[in-house]
């Protein structure tokens, strides 16, 4: 859409104010539709024939013209049929309103605009895509993998089977998972920070009271972190020190491999 612009003296300058009703609401139509096909302000009987109908229509355009709010064009331009008389300019249209030129290099120059922004949503949609790949395995790809091996496709990167802690502490937030599992990692790093701790048995314990806990308080993001902070809470407390025999009832060790699904 193109806006046609008249200043806030246009119906009190010298030539307009002097025209009939008729002839001003001709001269109204001809700017206004100058700026919507892109004329430059050049009106053919064509144009004409397409308006709002009116009565006296020569008698209006002849009016115009002798007030010198339109001029007759002496010259064959591309929109005339049959020069001088099927063509006429506005008055003065282009030191009002922008050419042609001007309103395509505009479009053109916003559309480009459009497009640089479209081409960076898409290469931050994009890059997001690929952090979602690389992270989560798809249920397909689950399925594929469970029904029969095959190398990994080149254009795509090989999705990793996340940890079931990792996997619930991603969300928005759950009670402790009945799948519950101290990692490899969770176990190394027990045995380091905290050797004085019986780590399987304050494991027991913590999912006994996790799971016997209601409402808000039992849910959690990380409860592979919440797992940690009660070790540490026992080694302050020195309470997380029982011995075997305590823990297993026999002389038997608590084997650490062992700690799933207590």
């Amino acid at each position: 859409m193109t806006w046609a612009r008249l200043d806030d003296q246009f119906p009190w300058s010298r030539k307009v104010r002097r025209l009939s009703d008729a002839a001003f609401r001709l001269h109204v139509t001809g700017i206004v539709a100058s700026a919507r096909d892109l004329t430059d302000g050049v009106v053919t009987r064509n144009d004409i024939d397409e308006y709002p109908a009116m009565r006296g229509i020569d008698k209006r355009i002849d009016e115009l013209v002798s007030r010198g709010v339109w001029h007759a064009n002496g010259h064959e331009c591309e929109k005339c049929v049959q020069p001088p008389v099927d063509c006429w300019q506005v008055h003065d249209y282009l030191d009002h309103n922008p050419s042609k030129s001007d309103v395509e290099a505009e479009r053109s120059a916003t559309r480009e605009r459009q497009r640089q922004s479209r081409k960076r949503r898409l290469k931050i949609t994009d890059d997001d895509s690929d952090v979602t790949r690389d992270s989560h395995v798809t249920h397909a790809s689950v399925t594929r993998e469970s029904q029969s091996p095959s190398l990994p496709v080149p254009s795509q990167p090989v999705p990793s089977r996340p940890d079931p802690v990792k996997r619930v502490a991603a969300t928005r937030g759950s009670r402790v998972p009945d799948d519950f599992v101290v990692t490899g990692e969770m176990q190394a790093w027990a045995a380091k920070e905290l050797p004085g701790v019986n780590a399987a048995w304050e494991t027991s314990k913590f999912l006994d009271y996790w799971r016997g806990v209601t409402g808000a308080k039992a849910v959690k993001l990380d409860w592979a972190g919440t797992w940690r902070n009660w070790m540490r809470r026992q080694a302050e407390e020195g309470t997380g020190r029982p011995t075997l025999a305590a823990v297993s009832g026999n002389a038997r060790p608590v084997v650490i491999d062992q700690w799933r699904n207590r």
